[in-house]
């Protein structure tokens, strides 16, 4: 599914969302900074792009458990990351670039996101 310039329309049916896994909205601007449309619905979703969106926050990103990439490259985001070590506990790729972030503490909750998940993966059974 891929955007354009202007706002979308993302579907409203929640059975139309349980389909979808891949969401390209680049370029379709926000009228706030925040994510507008997405919701809980999006259960099968695993890669989101949302580059160039005029994003400000990600406070109002959903719960996306699959999620397993994420690019936010090219908008005006400089903090609230912890959000998605909360609501993307799967990601393993994540693109900031061309963002507004003020310092690497921003990126703090992530790195220990990524700290716990190795140490989950070398556990033994």
């Amino acid at each position: 599914m891929r955007g354009s310039a202007a706002l979308l329309q993302l579907p409203s049916d929640s059975l139309s969302c349980l389909k979808v896994t891949e969401l390209v909205l680049d370029n379709c601007r926000s009228s706030n900074g925040e994510i507008e449309g997405l919701n809980d619905s999006f259960k099968e979703l695993e890669f989101l792009s949302m580059a160039n969106v005029q994003l400000t926050s990600l406070a109002k990103l959903p719960t996306l458990s699959k999620l397993r990439k994420l690019e936010l490259s090219d908008n005006i985001i400089s903090g609230g990351l912890e959000v998605l070590a909360e609501r993307c506990p799967n990601l393993t790729y994540l693109n900031l670039s061309g963002n507004k972030i003020k310092d690497l503490g921003t990126v703090e909750a992530l790195v220990m996101v990524e700290k716990a998940a190795r140490a989950a993966c070398e556990a033994p059974f």
